[in-house]
């Protein structure tokens, strides 16, 4: 066998390694561009700026929103930031995505269906598909300021008897 460099000219090996170069560095430029493209894919937005999600009521204690997804849609991955309750005003069938993980299996809520996300560590991330024929349509409720003020009236310890009141 003969040695496949023993005939290329000094040129034919400079165009060679240049060429190489290039390659490389396309294929890094590509890989970078993939890399943040999927990095952008799951970028989670504030549950507020959720596109299916409404807010109809704010204020410092609480938040009401209903959160309208309609059959084969998807919301953003959204965040919710704090512990929250809801009911089903439908039966619907939907999956769940927590952030980087796989999609989760089908479940399905029924009309007046109630729950509570208490997340004691965290903020809650994830993204609901709507893989049933019906709508998704949930109202919840989140807690924005569980404590209450030391000097609000509901939150003063109450006696009986004859101590008064503190």
């Amino acid at each position: 066998m003969t040695n496949p460099w023993s005939s290329l000219t000094p040129e034919g090996i400079w165009l060679k390694a240049h060429m190489k170069i290039a390659l490389l560095s396309l294929l890094f430029l590509t890989t970078t561009i993939a890399a943040f493209a999927q990095g952008q894919s799951i970028m989670s937005v504030p549950m507020e700026e959720e596109p299916h999600h409404h807010v109809l009521l704010k204020n410092e204690f609480v938040e009401v929103i209903r959160a309208m997804i309609p059959p084969g849609e998807s919301t953003l991955i959204h965040t919710h930031s704090h512990e929250s309750a809801g009911f089903a005003l439908v039966k619907s069938t939907s999956t769940e995505q927590f952030l980087g993980k796989t999609e989760g299996l089908p479940s399905t809520l029924q009309a007046g269906e109630v729950w509570a996300e208490p997340f004691p560590d965290q903020p809650y991330t994830h993204r609901i598909h709507n893989v049933g024929n019906s709508p998704v349509d949930v109202f919840g409720v989140e807690c924005r300021h569980v404590a209450l003020k030391p000097d609000c009236r509901c939150s003063r310890r109450r006696t009986f008897g004859s101590e008064r009141q503190e």
